[in-house]
Order: structure tokens, then C-alpha cells, then sequence
């Protein structure tokens, strides 16, 4: 990776990636010693090296660096200065298209200030160090966004969790390229609430050692599509009148099942569901109870969720 020069030709500087159907190739291995814990470490030759301890007192941190994982074997970000910049796509490629929302992130440093002082990228405010910026490609220049990390609120747009999420896989990825610079492992522990994801990540790595990455990929989106699903569930557990409202302005209309027919929503009282998202199963089943049958009924309905009944 060339990381030594700045500017326009620093950003287009692409990864090289090997080739995925080979074991290991990635030049770090996953081990997991336990259902709590995942060592990431950078030579699988060395056993004898501490990893770095990242423990329950960073439990944001340890998901940071899970999900970074996830976008290293998707090449999510291809073009790539660690801790610098993490971007979809090069300075090039984006101006052949009308727009691009959301290019990557670019921290903020003298090489952003530089960049913008010589015109590659249009900012107006004065560059906030080390913090995250938003690359975007409005069709006629290139722009920042300076993003902000929020704990969670209850009721927050989509944009707050959106820059949380995102800061979040930044600094896993920056932890990522730090430690493998510096030769060293890191040992992930998860406490209660995210022990489930040593689980998923098993299950990903399945996938990156038999070289599936577009089942790793469908599998990454169907987890994706759970939490937004449980997010829907969860505002509308707690907004009767909006339950209301969207079964209301349906009543009488079927659900459509995976198979083309369909069903009315009380017809599903008492079995075992699971939601699809066009083509793509998403994570988990669920139970439906008469007390649960609005709410579910309003997410399949917000959501356009196919449903499929397992029992």
C-alpha cells in the first residue's frame, strides 16, 4: 500500500487483494477459544505472541473491529490509506457518474486540509482534526460531511445512527491496519448482549475459508436487514397509534407469502415465521402470538417483507 505521498494520487491508491479461495490469504486468522471471545491474529505462525486485549470495557470497540473484519473480506472498501481515508471507489471512478452519495471517510487531517486547499475536495468550514468526514460526489464537485458519533436516543434520524455506525468501522478498521502494521493479534472479549455475534462471526469465517464471499456477503445483509427489522419492531412496540394507523389504511389486504400466495394476518397466529427481503432470508424466526400479531403485521407492512411460514 503506498501511503507516504498526499493528495488526489494517495486516494486512488488501491489494496491489492488475493485471491479468496485460498485459505488464509488474508494474511490474518481467526481463532475462537471460546463463545465469548475471537483472536484475530496476524501471523498464525507465531502462537507464542500476546494478543492486544480489547475487553468488556470497550464493548463498542470490539464491534467496531468485528464489522471491520466483515469489510475486509467483502473489499468494501478497496481503496484504502489506514487511518486516513476509506473509500468505495477512486477520485476517477466517481466523477464518471452523476453522483455518489457516500464515497468512503476521510479523517481529518494536513493531508485533508492540504487537499482541500488545493482544490481537490470543497469544504467551506475549517477541517476538524482526527475527526471523520464524508466523502461525497455531487455531479459537479467533491464534498465533506463532518460526521458525529451520538449515543443512542430514542427517536434519532437515521443519519445520527447512520455516522455512529459508520465512525464505529472506521476506527475497527483503524485498529485493524495499526495492529498489523505493528506485528501484533488482538483478542476480542463480548459480553452478555453481544456474545451472539462470536456466533455470526464463526459463521462468516466459514464462508472467507471456503472462498464464499457472496454468501458471506447475502449472509452480512441478511443480518443487516434483522437489526432494521428489530429496529422497526421495537419503535412500533412503543407507538400503538402508528401500529394503528398502517394496519388501519390495510385492513383486509393479504400478506404476501415466499411462494406467490398469500394470507390474511390472523391466519398466522400460533406459527413460525421468517421474513424475506426480495430474495433474501433474513436472520432468525419468530413466533406469532395473537398479542404480537399488530405489531408484526405493521413491520411486514412497512418493511414489504415476504413471509415464509416454517411451521
Amino acid at each position: 500500500m503506498t501511503t507516504n505521498n498526499t493528495g488526489r494520487n494517495q486516494i486512488n491508491t488501491a489494496i491489492e487483494v488475493p485471491e479468496w479461495t485460498v485459505k488464509n490469504t488474508f494474511g490474518f486468522t481467526l481463532e475462537f477459544p471460546s463463545d465469548r471471545e475471537v483472536i484475530v491474529r496476524m501471523n498464525d505462525t507465531d502462537k507464542t505472541s500476546r494478543p492486544f486485549y480489547i475487553g468488556l470495557g470497550s464493548q463498542g470497540r470490539a464491534r467496531g473491529l468485528s464489522n471491520a473484519l466483515c469489510a475486509i473480506w467483502t473489499k468494501r472498501y478497496p481503496v484504502t490509506t489506514p487511518g486516513f481515508s476509506y473509500l468505495r471507489t477512486t477520485f476517477d471512478a466517481a466523477e464518471r457518474t452523476l453522483g455518489f452519495e457516500n464515497i468512503g471517510y476521510i479523517k481529518g487531517t494536513d493531508e485533508l486540509v492540504k487537499m482541500v486547499s488545493d482544490g481537490l475536495v470543497t469544504h467551506l468550514e475549517p477541517i476538524v482534526m482526527k475527526r471523520w468526514y464524508r466523502l461525497a460526489w455531487n455531479g459537479h464537485r467533491f464534498t465533506l460531511k463532518l460526521t458525529r458519533f451520538k449515543p443512542y436516543e430514542a427517536g434519532e434520524d437515521k443519519f445520527t445512527k447512520h455516522d455512529r455506525d459508520a465512525i464505529s468501522l472506521m476506527e475497527g478498521l483503524d485498529d485493524f491496519y495499526k495492529a498489523q502494521a505493528l506485528g501484533l493479534s488482538i483478542r476480542l472479549y463480548f459480553g452478555d448482549g453481544l456474545t451472539w455475534m462470536v456466533g455470526e462471526k464463526v459463521e462468516h469465517y466459514k464462508l472467507v475459508v471456503a472462498g464464499e464471499i457472496d454468501e458471506l456477503r447475502k449472509r452480512i445483509a441478511s443480518g443487516v436487514a434483522k437489526k432494521i427489522m428489530f429496529d422497526t419492531q421495537t419503535y412500533y412496540e412503543h407507538h400503538e397509534e402508528k401500529v394503528e394507523a398502517i394496519n388501519q389504511r390495510r385492513r383486509g389486504i393479504a400478506l404476501e407469502l415466499i411462494d406467490g400466495s398469500q394470507v390474511q394476518p390472523e391466519e398466522l397466529v400460533g406459527h413460525t415465521i421468517r421474513f424475506w427481503m426480495g430474495e433474501f432470508p433474513i436472520l432468525g424466526t419468530r413466533v406469532i402470538t395473537a398479542e404480537k400479531l399488530a405489531v408484526m403485521t405493521a413491520v411486514i407492512r412497512k418493511e414489504n417483507y415476504l413471509v415464509e411460514i416454517i411451521e
